[in-house]
């Protein structure tokens, strides 16, 4: 959770962390400033930041390619 809060936070979203969840209060929106994400070797944080990228936020996912080992694909089925 942590790490996500960090992707959202680094993304411009604004969001509130709860005991278990975090509530997202306002979506990303008109982000334009570039900024590194280390997914830490979590193809999930990988693929929840090029969720960020379809949506044209400049994010740069270090160590993307741990995606690799558990779909293959991704990257070229997501376009980015």
């Amino acid at each position: 959770v942590q790490k996500i809060e960090e992707l959202l936070q680094r993304s411009g979203a604004r969001i509130e962390r709860e005991t278990d969840r975090l509530k997202i209060l306002s979506p990303v929106s008109n982000f334009s400033h570039e900024f590194d994400f280390d997914c830490e070797g979590d193809p999930r944080l990988a693929m929840a930041a090029a969720i960020l990228l379809k949506k044209e936020i400049p994010v740069n996912i270090k160590n993307r390619q741990i995606v690799n080992k558990s779909f293959p694909d991704f990257w070229d089925i997501l376009n980015v």
